[in-house]
């Protein structure tokens, strides 16, 4: 076996069990780089959508 081939085997593993982890951070930054709306526009937006549907 040669280093490359256990090196790839292990960042693999390592990837399979930090996964959970690395989804965490990652949903974390797209929060930091576009934050949700707040309950009250979305509201809004959704009220906006209705009456866009209605005409």
């Amino acid at each position: 076996m040669s280093t490359t081939y256990i090196l790839s085997i292990f960042a693999i593993a390592t990837v399979i069990v930090f996964r959970p982890l690395l989804v965490g951070v990652a949903k974390a930054l797209v929060l930091v780089v576009k934050p949700r709306l707040t309950l009250e526009q979305r509201k809004a937006r959704a009220a906006m959508r209705q009456r866009a549907v209605v005409r």
